[in-house]
C-alpha cells in the first residue's frame, strides 16, 4: 500500500533550499513528504558522525529523528481529510527491525534502498507536484525533480521540526 497523494498548497514564505519544477514551487494541502531517513539523520542530527559507528545505524538514532519529525509544523494524521495537514513517510535503508505501525504519522518504511523506494513512489504518483523529497543526496534529488517532485534540504526541513515542544 503506497502513500496518500494530495493536491497543491501555498509555499512557506522562505524556501532558499527548495528546488523542483514550476508546478512544485508551491506546497500542497495534504502534501506528502518523503524523507530519506539516514541521509537526514547524518546531514543534520548527527553532525556528520562517522557512518561506521554502530550508534549511527541504531534504533536510538532513528528514534531521535522520528521524535523531531513528529513536531513537523504541517504534520497531520494519515487518512484524515483535513486539507492543510501533511503525510510524512520516513524511509530507512535496511530490514525492518521491529513491526511497523500503520496509520501513524510519520509512517516508517524500511527498504533495501531508500533512494529506489523514494524515486519509485515519485515516478508512480499521479500528482508528483504534491510530493516533497527531503534529502541532501544530489543524485536522488535530481531524479525526483525530473519526475516532478519538489526537493527540500534536510536543514530546511528540520528547521520546520522544532527540537522542543515549547
Amino acid at each position: 500500500m503506497g502513500p496518500h497523494y494530495a493536491a497543491p498548497m501555498p509555499a512557506p514564505p522562505s524556501r532558499p533550499s527548495v528546488t523542483g519544477p514550476a508546478s512544485a514551487g508551491t506546497l500542497v494541502p495534504g502534501a506528502t513528504w518523503l524523507i530519506d531517513g539516514y541521509n537526514v539523520l547524518h546531514a543534520v542530527l548527527l553532525g556528520g558522525q562517522d557512518r561506521k559507528s554502530r550508534d549511527w545505524w541504531g534504533p536510538g538514532a532513528r528514534r531521535l529523528l522520528l521524535e523531531r519529525i513528529r513536531r513537523f509544523e504541517d504534520l497531520g494524521p494519515l487518512g484524515e481529510d483535513e486539507p492543510t495537514r501533511a503525510a510524512v513517510w520516513v524511509i530507512f535503508d535496511g530490514e525492518r527491525p521491529t513491526p511497523a505501525s500503520t496509520g501513524v504519522n510519520p509512517q516508517v518504511v524500511f527498504a533495501p534502498s531508500a533512494d529506489h523506494w523514494i524515486v519509485d513512489r515519485v515516478r508512480r504518483s499521479t500528482s508528483p507536484g504534491g510530493l516533497w523529497v527531503v534529502s541532501a543526496d544530489h543524485q536522488l534529488a535530481g531524479r525526483c525533480r525530473h519526475a516532478g517532485a519538489a526537493v527540500m534540504s534536510p536543514r530546511d526541513f528540520m528547521a520546520r521540526c522544532p527540537d522542543t515542544d515549547d
